[in-house]
């Protein structure tokens, strides 16, 4: 009998042995996709940091891609989700803030007063002058610049569109103002 437990005990050692040596293999060939599950975490707590750090210095379209390399990796990440969803929103009131400062600028040109003494100066150096202080960008034609009368004017906080009616009173040119560009153009007379 003890012949026979020995050899039974030798087998079920053996057999456990076996069945420790499967799992060992099972476990080995688990473990280069656990690294790279692993690798794959890190790489996305990598690139969310990224999107943090870009956020953080007004890069959001650096800040989006970052979010969604990580999404690629990781499909649920919630926190890559709302990294995008911050940075989208962020973006857009950004753009929203720089159409209000280019409005308000736009609005500052056309409505602030002006104060200005034009001594004996043509049209040309007139449109010139204002263009230097009020920021406006002018556009002359060829008429204006070759008008050589000569004019003295006294013009005291009055906007600018005021100012441009009284500088051309009396003068066969008209003006339009669209953004911060200022059109003089000849009037066209009707017959």
């Amino acid at each position: 009998k003890s012949t026979h437990v020995k050899k039974e005990q030798e087998r079920e050692k053996t057999l456990g042995d076996e069945q420790r040596r499967t799992e060992i293999k099972k476990e080995t060939a688990k473990r280069p996709e656990m690294e790279k599950k692993i690798e794959e975490k890190k790489d996305n707590s990598f690139l969310i940091q990224g999107g943090e750090t870009a956020l953080e210095v007004k890069q959001y379209d650096a800040a989006i891609a970052a979010y969604e390399a990580a999404l690629r990796l990781e499909p649920e990440s919630s926190q890559a989700q709302r990294g995008i969803r911050t940075a989208q929103m962020a973006k857009k009131e950004e753009a929203r803030k720089a159409i209000l400062v280019q409005l308000d600028r736009r609005q500052r040109v056309i409505s602030n007063p002006i104060t200005v003494y034009f001594h004996d100066a043509t049209l040309a150096e007139m449109f010139e002058h204002l263009q230097k202080i009020t920021g406006a960008n002018f556009v002359v034609p060829d008429e204006v610049k070759q008008d050589q009368d000569r004019k003295t004017l006294f013009i005291q906080e009055m906007p600018l569109e005021d100012t441009l009616q009284q500088i051309l009173k009396d003068k066969e040119f008209v003006y339009s103002i669209k953004n911060q560009t200022v059109s003089i153009t000849k009037a066209v007379t009707s017959r």
